[in-house]
């Protein structure tokens, strides 16, 4: 069967977030990575729209997919929360004519990679004991932020991942609580991805000089301004002890 031989070569394989979604096709005999395209989500109405214009670029589109999606995974049908999009497993696979696919969340993806990378990848937080070999995490701020593990034991390891990033934000000393509680007193609530985010850095920015601004970029792309190098300091001072 056609299908039977693309099952174990060729993968759609894409990685969905809010903002943006990168689509490729996979060669399992070579590992690598084909036909590598980056979209912007805002120029879609849906990820069944975006993936099936990346499919018609395809000449013969693959029967086995995976998506690794910005949002928890629970059922066949799932809801990003930084972007109003549903994706429905079921339907997609009947409309892009696949065989099989997985969903997974996007940080559960990485965290199978986490064992694959080196020591130039990686930093070591404490040091690991005789009998455990050292668990690995991942953090990464973008619309939101993503956090995953993997977890080793005895020579093995099992990849962990959650809604780590809406744990509360903690403060190390008074000038940091004084920040945090602009931030609750805005939203209410402040977690780590209220502040550790894209529009975490614009909330930040905000609590402490009272600016607005519309964009991250405005931040990220003005070192040369006092405030703006200030917020991105914080940034990662709150990122360190996120880590921690």
């Amino acid at each position: 069967m056609p299908g039977a031989e693309n099952k174990h070569t060729h993968w759609f394989v894409a990685d969905i977030g809010a903002t943006s979604s990168r689509c490729a096709v996979f060669e399992a005999d070579t590992a690598a990575l084909q036909q590598v395209r980056y979209f912007r989500n805002d120029d879609f109405a849906d990820a069944g729209h975006l993936l099936r214009h990346y499919f018609s670029e395809l000449g013969r589109p693959p029967r086995s997919a995976v998506l690794a999606v910005a949002a928890p995974v629970s059922g066949t049908a799932i809801r990003m929360i930084n972007r109003d999009w549903l994706i429905d497993r079921d339907a997609l696979m009947f409309d892009l004519d696949l065989a099989e696919l997985e969903v997974i969340n996007d940080f559960h993806a990485i965290a199978y990679a986490l064992p694959l990378m080196d020591e130039r990848s990686r930093a070591e937080i404490g040091t690991a004991s005789d009998y455990r070999h050292g668990n690995r995490a991942v953090l990464g701020p973008g619309s939101g932020l993503g956090v995953a593990a993997w977890i080793e034991d005895a020579g093995t390891g099992l990849p962990m991942c959650g809604e780590g990033g809406h744990v509360t934000m903690s403060a190390r000393d008074a000038e940091e609580e004084s920040i945090l509680r602009k931030v609750r007193d805005r939203f209410g609530h402040c977690s780590a991805e209220r502040v550790l985010s894209g529009p975490g850095l614009i909330a930040l920015h905000k609590a402490m000089h009272d600016i607005d601004v519309q964009t991250s970029e405005e931040i990220t792309g003005n070192f040369d301004d006092d405030a703006c190098a200030a917020t991105m300091e914080q940034f990662f001072r709150f990122l360190a002890n996120v880590s921690a």
